[in-house]
């Protein structure tokens, strides 16, 4: 069976692959038809849009959707294609749902609505109201049980975080694991101003979690547990004690868009980088950005149109998961699952 998963998986990537270099918007789902019956769950939600996804949570029973393993942010990280295989197990051993982005309000999707209708004329700067918060999602995810943990399941390509990492004299890291948990239990003074509310049974739901799924490093993969690093502007909030990030740092395997529209918007994302600098926020007066809003622009660079040219995961990237990686994350869902209130009915069920 795992071997089974490990083609299916392969193809699912060559199909994301293929299907993010033709950059296709809004994303829509695999048309690998057979690949998708093959695994199709009621526990896996992916739809165009919010409401869609509402509507289909709010028909999954809550003791199965006490954890909510939020996938797909960035369509190039191909998180939706490693955890759909597992669903049906999740939902079963630990009460989690895989939840998508909604397929219209990506990235691909946010610049495709965005697009100038010719290609003689200017492109717009994204106004103030256009943003991708994921904190937001996650929110409303929960269908107002506080009580539900979201799982962030994110992805970043090394090649780009070990670039960035040498230019600042910082130390590479191996493909593998960072498992962050929210600071709230150890610095409540840092989530005073915070957008969202704290309001949560149990804030030290992830504590001890470093003893269960320990940093290590071995094999060419390298796993890290550890507490959210606090951050000096409150433009960047810490996570609220119901959720925790699991970032992949995958090998990845380049794709290249030759799309004259998305290399102009490259191109004017990269100038207002160079604008806003190491001086932000006290710098953002004195310049006019061409790109993001001065108003948001914190909450739109996660629209930044270079995720639309992100590397995807490469086959190896997939085995390494499914191999190794994926023991893991199931035993984050098992500690959380366990220490977790017992499933109420909430607010929507049926």
């Amino acid at each position: 069976m795992a071997e089974a998963y490990t083609r299916f998986m392969m193809e699912e990537n060559e199909e994301l692959r293929r299907r993010q270099a033709e950059w296709k918007a809004p994303e829509q789902p695999s048309k690998n038809v057979a690949a998708a019956e093959r695994f199709k769950s009621p526990f896996f939600v992916r739809e165009a849009t919010l409401e869609q996804t509402l509507g289909r949570l709010k028909e999954i029973e809550p003791s199965k959707r006490k954890i909510i393993v939020y996938v797909g942010f960035h369509p190039n990280e191909g998180t939706d294609v490693l955890t759909r295989q597992y669903a049906d197990t999740w939902a079963e051993k630990f009460g989690a749902t895989v939840v998508c982005q909604p397929t219209e309000e990506t990235p691909h999707a946010i610049w495709a609505k965005n697009k100038p209708k010719s290609p003689d004329d200017a492109i717009q700067q994204l106004p103030s109201d256009v943003i991708l918060d994921s904190e937001d999602y996650a929110d409303k995810f929960s269908l107002d049980n506080k009580d539900t943990f979201i799982i962030s399941l994110h992805g970043t390509p090394l090649r780009l975080y070990n670039d960035n990492n040498r230019s600042k004299g910082r130390p590479e890291r191996a493909r593998g694991l960072l498992i962050e948990t929210s600071r709230y239990n150890n610095h409540p003074e840092d989530f005073k101003n915070r957008r969202h509310p704290i309001e949560f049974s149990k804030p030290d739901i992830a504590v001890g979690l470093e003893q269960v799924v320990p940093s290590s490093e071995q094999g060419g993969v390298k796993n890290e547990v550890k507490e959210e690093e606090f951050q000096d502007d409150d433009r960047w909030y810490p996570g609220a004690p119901n959720t925790l990030l699991i970032e992949y740092f995958y090998e990845g395997k380049l794709v290249k868009i030759e799309d004259p529209y998305i290399r102009k918007l490259v191109e004017m994302e990269e100038k207002d980088y160079a604008k806003i600098g190491d001086g932000y926020p006290a710098n953002l007066p004195n310049v006019q950005l061409g790109l993001f809003s001065n108003q948001n622009w914190d909450r739109q660079m996660c629209i930044g149109p270079s995720y639309l040219n992100q590397d995807v995961l490469a086959n190896e990237d997939v085995k390494v998961f499914n191999d190794v990686l994926v023991k893991d994350v199931e035993k984050v869902l098992q500690y959380v699952s366990c220490r977790l209130p017992a499933a109420q009915k909430d607010n929507f069920a049926k």
